[in-house]
């Protein structure tokens, strides 16, 4: 099973597979406007979709908070950029 959970104590979205981490999407927080930073997965789960479930749940988890996003992670920028649902969450730097 695939979960996202925040970890604000470190300021990163934890990827879970089956219990175990794999991957992360870290932040910063600023007022009411999160910075997506960098999206990483363990190799040996890449291209099997994790990051993009990694980025679209950690969306939806900001979605319920109010905040903005900007996003200086490119790989972020490029899941927001292809589901025009996330648009609404963007706020330029």
């Amino acid at each position: 099973m695939f979960e996202v959970r925040d970890n604000p104590e470190d300021a990163r979205f934890d990827a879970f597979l089956d219990g175990r981490r794999i991957g992360e999407l870290t932040y910063s927080i600023d007022g009411l406007v999160i910075t997506l930073i960098h999206t990483g997965i363990r190799s040996e789960h890449e291209r099997q979709g994790y990051g993009t479930t990694l980025v679209t749940q950690a969306l939806d988890l900001i979605r319920d908070t109010g905040m903005s996003v900007i996003a200086v992670c490119d790989f972020a920028r490029s899941v927001i950029d292809a589901r025009p649902e996330y648009g609404d969450l963007l706020k330029e730097a």
